[in-house]
């Protein structure tokens, strides 16, 4: 007999029902009928009931329930590993202002205003360090044309590479074990193939033709749409796999996209000081503001999205990126006197 046979005959003895069952069985063919869903009255979480007699079920109205089940929360996974987050993104104000702050809800979520403070907080200290500057120092933003957009390219692949290396870094724990281990790793592994990356960079030339610019920039989103596409079957084949083969494992797999995120920064750098060698100290303000920014962010989009979503979202910012790079080209004119 197994051990699932046997918690089944002691439920039953118990006079308990099971409401999960092996066998392609389903809840509704287990009571004759099929349960209901109650959400509570601040409908931050749902209740499966069930009962021997239905008539016995007592559940919100099912329009109601209709109306809010979109809005409760789903079972976690592990691209949402997030088990005690319940706080829907329209309860947040109300979950400030009015959740009682005795509950065990309220002392569990109390991350996620603290989050938003966090993001907010990131977002004026860019502000002020972009602003002051030119306020204290009279040191302005360059006037000449694209310049100016060109440093979103520098925001764009910031704030990309933060969001990539978090999720990374969440994502590898079930494969390494621990988060220490998945946090060494994954910024060893990033940082090591990043600068080879920025050091082959003057070698492909990147910063001296487009289409390779654009080329790396479009492998980075591919190389990372597809790491977020294997790594989960990967880590469920490799999970039982001896420490350092999954140290290896995890290596083999961040070197690629960690080698084409070292390549656009400095090839940017080199464009930028090329067309107006002031702005290369803005353009290195604007990519550590994106890092802060970014770290903040890529929480925010593994609760509300999922670490597979903030990889997609990290890689589609390299695309951005091309898009602030043909926006900044000078004018045919402009070319030409240079």
């Amino acid at each position: 007999m197994t051990v699932m046979m046997k918690m089944k005959g002691f439920a039953t003895a118990a006079g308990f029902a099971s409401l999960l069952l092996t066998g392609g069985a389903t809840m509704a063919s287990a009571f004759g009928h099929a349960p209901c869903i109650d959400l509570n009255r601040d409908y931050n979480s749902a209740v499966l009931v069930a009962s021997a007699d239905e008539s016995m079920q007592r559940c919100s109205a099912e329009d109601e329930s209709a109306a809010l089940i979109a809005g409760a929360p789903a079972p976690v996974d592990d691209n949402r590993p997030f088990f005690f987050y319940t706080v829907q993104p329209g309860d947040v104000w109300r979950f400030i202002t009015a959740g009682n702050r005795d509950s065990a809800d309220f002392k569990i979520n109390r991350a996620v205003p603290t989050l938003f403070s966090l993001i907010g907080v990131s977002v004026l200290a860019t502000v002020a360090m972009l602003a002051l500057p030119p306020l204290v120092l009279r040191s302005r933003l360059p006037s000449e044309r694209g310049v100016r957009v060109f440093l979103l390219y520098f925001l764009c692949i910031g704030v990309g590479y933060i969001l990539i290396q978090v999720a990374l870094i969440q994502k590898f724990v079930l494969l390494l074990g621990q988060p220490t281990y998945a946090l060494i790793v994954i910024v060893f592994a990033m940082l090591v193939a990043s600068s080879l990356g920025s050091f082959w960079s003057k070698r492909l030339g990147a910063a001296d033709r487009d289409s390779t610019l654009r080329w790396v920039l479009v492998s980075v989103t591919a190389l990372v749409s597809v790491l977020s596409l294997v790594v989960t079957p990967l880590t469920n084949a490799a999970v039982g796999w001896p420490f350092a083969a999954r140290v290896l494992l995890t290596l083999a797999l961040i070197a690629p996209p960690a080698f084409a995120m070292g390549i656009p920064f400095p090839s940017g750098l080199t464009r930028l000081e090329r067309r107006h060698h002031p702005s290369v100290r803005w353009a290195w303000s604007v990519n550590a503001a994106a890092s802060v920014l970014g770290s903040g962010l890529a929480v925010f989009l593994a609760l509300y999205l999922g670490l597979r979503e903030t990889l997609f979202v990290g890689g589609l910012l390299y695309l951005v990126a091309i898009f602030t790079l043909n926006a900044s080209e000078p004018s045919p004119a402009t070319a030409a006197v240079r």
